[in-house]
């Protein structure tokens, strides 16, 4: 009858359980964890206790290392948990085959890992090898997603380097353009004296704007922090308004730059200060204008020691813009639109300058910027 094959399949069904309980069981009593075969947390007092004490009587190193998948929530959330079981168990092979038969991988948590690395001192554990994220990077894109965006913090000023660190991972990542930071950070430091001509000089984005992440700041170089090269409060949105405008790069904004941040720390002083981040004005309507109105092709027009120009175009379908910034004094400049543009009114979406201009019959504009300030010239037509 059929209500007795449903009792059957209900049997075979619970027989199928409780068999995987018992290998499961089976498997954690071998010290595994059974979803990536990494040792099992409970595990860890033992031999990390047998190691630190080897360490302190041999006089040897040895290393410990937290490793954990950023925003794995999201993953589960998006594609679930079928796909981040997956992605714990590739993350786990990728370590385990990457570590010394003497070393030790624990599942930690959730999604963290906890390595072991005897006779390691901490230069040789911080140390990852480029071929590394090359292979794991690779890995994934076969294993999990062919699209997945891979960004590293290979912290160096130099283009050269930056450049030479991608040819060794195949580019297959993307990394933060530390050189064009740090020409934000000079600029804002020489006021009005600064070439902004040269501002993307020996930069990421400007060598490679495929594989360049455009910062303004990150914790590390604020105040009394490890990388201290803050930008100026004066030229944030300056600099915001050329990484958010521009198409080169993908843009990366500093969340106390939008929210503002307040710390204490020590300084050379060895006294502690109080540092406040305050946050950008007009930074939220400069990220609803990218969305709006960076669209088409570009045009910069970096004819100015102390000026910049950036024409979005725009398309048929949708608004381009017009970006003026100055170092110095308030300036002008004028720009051939074209003909699609004749007789049009433009306002300043930001708001810093409260006229309305408006292009002649061939489509061309004269715009203005207020001293050391931004403007972001579009059509008023398109605010209706």
């Amino acid at each position: 009858s059929s209500a007795l094959a449903d009792l059957r399949a209900a049997v075979d069904e619970i027989s199928f359980l409780v068999a995987d309980l018992f290998q499961t069981l089976s498997t954690m009593e071998g010290g595994r964890d059974p979803l990536t075969r990494a040792l099992n947390r409970r595990f860890l007092p033992a031999i990390l206790g047998r190691e630190v004490t080897f360490a302190k009587e041999n006089g040897t190193a040895l290393s410990v290392m937290l490793v954990d998948i950023d925003h794995f929530k999201a993953i589960n959330d998006r594609h679930g948990h079928q796909v981040g079981d997956e992605v714990l168990r590739q993350v786990a092979q990728v370590i385990v085959g990457n570590v010394r038969a003497t070393d030790f991988v624990f599942r930690y948590g959730g999604e963290e890992f906890l390595i072991v690395l005897v006779e390691t001192g901490i230069e040789a554990a911080a140390n990852i090898p480029a071929w590394f994220f090359r292979d794991w990077v690779g890995h994934m894109r076969e294993s999990v997603d062919s699209e997945l965006f891979v960004v590293a913090e290979y912290w160096h000023p130099d283009m050269a380097a930056l450049g030479q660190y991608l040819e060794q991972v195949d580019r297959q990542l993307m990394l933060f353009d530390v050189a064009l930071h740090h020409r934000f950070h000079e600029a804002s430091r020489a006021d009005g004296d600064f070439d902004l001509r040269t501002l993307f000089d020996n930069t990421l984005v400007a060598a490679m704007p495929d594989h360049a992440v455009t910062i303004v700041g990150n914790h590390d170089t604020q105040p009394l922090q490890a990388l201290e090269a803050p930008v100026e409060d004066w030229f944030k949105l300056h600099a915001y308004a050329l990484i958010l405008m521009r198409e080169q790069g993908t843009p990366c904004l500093f969340h106390p730059d939008l929210y503002g941040a307040r710390y204490s720390d020590t300084g050379g002083d060895g006294e502690v200060h109080d540092i406040m981040i305050a946050p950008v004005d007009y930074l939220p309507r400069l990220v609803q204008a990218r969305q709006r109105f960076a669209h088409g092709a570009q045009t910069d027009i970096f004819d100015d020691p102390h000026c910049l120009m950036v024409v979005r175009h725009g398309t048929h379908e949708q608004p381009g813009a017009i970006l003026i910034l100055t170092n110095r004094d308030s300036m002008e400049k004028t720009v051939e639109l074209g003909s699609d543009h004749a007789d049009a009114a433009f306002v300043d979406y930001l708001g810093h300058c409260d006229e309305e201009r408006v292009a002649d019959g061939e489509g061309r504009l004269t715009v203005r910027v207020a001293p050391g300030s931004v403007s972001l010239w579009v059509r008023s037509d398109v605010l209706a």
